[in-house]
């Protein structure tokens, strides 16, 4: 038997006159199993409240991001609630980005023209803001329909500009030269830069540069809007993705992250050294994103060791047969 121990777990040590025996063999291993096994329990602990103590804190940067107060990526983290579109370095044409979310909505068939009224009149004064139509579904207005007409003499190539607004937010402004002439005008326009909507968004435009003697007809209504016809076209449907912008991040060994979305089904890949993994789904809850509305948290998961470098994920989304797909935010812990 042994002459010796070690002095904290008691293992044997033997002496060169010492008889091997089978029993301390077996005591040394039970001891060494036993230790084994707290320590993996205590990383696994370890582990656990760090994603815990990480997920609280992309909750916190995300609420102060929906509040303007920007503090930007953080060393290991990164995040993304949707406000604008400073983070994304490219996405589907079929996902729309506005009210705090990306939307995918079910595409119209074909083409569609929506009128914001029916008859018109010519105004005996200046309007430039346009009736408001309602979109027909996930759509691209490309191309306005409208008339217009010189009051008293001719003018040609007249720079009108058309800013347009959804949902009560301007998106951006075009200028388009125009031929007024006494004769009532009746073309159309085409959008030099189309704009996606989703079902049910306010779609408008305002124009400047018209005056007394430059009419646009108005509405036969009490508002007297500028008449005009909205036309809309398919958007490209099915699975839509986007690409965020890449961000510089220290080595890591592992990637812990959340979508929370409603409808469809998310998927994350994540890019590095010009190699890129997807992420492993985790499972999905209930939840309440940070903006109140009642959504599915779907979690992702991936154990790869990366060195320091630019890295930047590719968030994918499958409609299914959900119709209407909300992404809310997503976030994402590099250990």
């Amino acid at each position: 038997m042994a002459s010796n121990y070690t002095a904290n777990y008691g293992l044997c040590q033997w002496e060169p006159g010492d008889k091997f025996l089978r029993e301390e063999f077996n005591q040394d291993n039970e001891k060494m199993d036993t230790v084994l096994e707290r320590a993996e329990g205590k990383a696994d602990r370890a582990l656990s409240g760090l994603k815990d103590q990480g997920y609280n804190i992309y909750n916190l940067l995300l609420q102060a991001d929906y509040e303007g107060k920007k503090t930007g990526y953080k060393k290991a983290l990164l995040f993304d609630g949707f406000t604008d579109s400073s983070r994304i370095a490219s996405k589907s044409e079929s996902l729309v980005l506005g009210n705090g979310k990306l939307t995918l909505a079910p595409s119209i068939e074909a083409e569609k023209t929506v009128f914001n009224g029916g008859n018109y009149q010519y105004a005996t004064h200046v309007e430039n803001t346009a009736g408001a139509v309602t979109a027909p579904g996930g759509a691209t207005l490309y191309r306005l329909s409208c008339v217009w007409r010189a009051k008293t003499d001719n003018q040609s190539n007249v720079p009108i500009t058309f800013t347009f607004v959804v949902n009560e937010q301007t998106l951006h402004s075009e200028v388009h030269h125009l031929d007024f002439t006494t004769t009532e005008q009746k073309a159309y326009i085409d959008l030099q830069r189309p704009i996606n909507v989703t079902k049910g968004d306010q779609v408008y435009f305002i124009c400047s540069g018209l005056s007394t003697y430059l009419q646009m007809p108005v509405i036969h209504s009490s508002s007297s809007r500028l008449y005009a016809g909205y036309i809309f076209k398919p958007m490209a449907g099915g699975s839509a993705s986007l690409t965020t912008r890449a961000v510089e991040l220290p080595a890591w060994e592992r990637v812990i992250a959340w979508v929370r979305h409603k409808g469809g089904t998310p998927s994350l890949s994540v890019s590095v050294g010009g190699t890129t993994t997807a992420l492993t789904p985790a499972g999905a809850s209930a939840m309440t994103e940070l903006q109140g509305t009642a959504c599915t948290e779907s979690a992702f998961v991936l154990d790869r060791s990366a060195p320091a470098g630019a890295v930047s994920f590719t968030l994918g989304m499958d409609p299914g047969t959900s119709g209407t797909v909300e992404i809310f935010d997503y976030g994402a812990i590099f250990l």
